[in-house]
């Protein structure tokens, strides 16, 4: 469980999710983006909310899962074949994508932040991830080469 999203793994490796969605966090397929400007959603109540359990993108796929971190506005999964993959909005590197910010300094509001969709993050030069912790705003991976 994250700030605003949940998650649990069936027997067969399926990660099924559920919560707030507003910044495609929970990675599931059925999402729609809002604008907020000042404070005010353009968005109807309850269209960034995944309601019911809902199958992970994942899933769809045919990855099977072993672990899975919720953040504030991020979330990182951990399948069975070592590699994490990350969802969400990327404010202060917080989905662990390697990427610094530009010289002009990170964006200066949440909305400005890139979101990423499934990116494979902490796999190079033969990094394998064993586990996966997450907090509000960043993330760790634990593993060996």
């Amino acid at each position: 469980a994250g700030g605003a999203g949940s998650g649990a793994l069936d027997s067969e490796g399926r990660l099924w999710v559920w919560g707030l969605n507003d910044r495609g966090q929970l990675g599931t397929v059925v999402q729609r983006r809002r604008t907020v400007v000042d404070g005010h959603s353009d968005a109807a109540e309850g269209d960034d909310v995944v309601w019911r359990p809902a199958l992970h993108s994942t899933a769809r796929s045919g990855v099977r899962v072993k672990g899975a971190a919720f953040g504030a506005f991020h979330s990182v999964v951990l399948t069975e074949a070592g590699e994490a993959l990350s969802y969400g909005q990327d404010c202060a590197g917080a989905t662990a994508r390697g990427t610094l910010p530009s010289s002009e300094g990170p964006p200066a509001r949440p909305r400005d932040c890139p979101v990423v969709d499934g990116q494979r993050v902490g796999m190079e030069n033969g990094f394998v991830v064993q586990q996966v912790a997450v907090g509000g705003l960043h993330t760790m991976l634990l593993g060996c080469k």
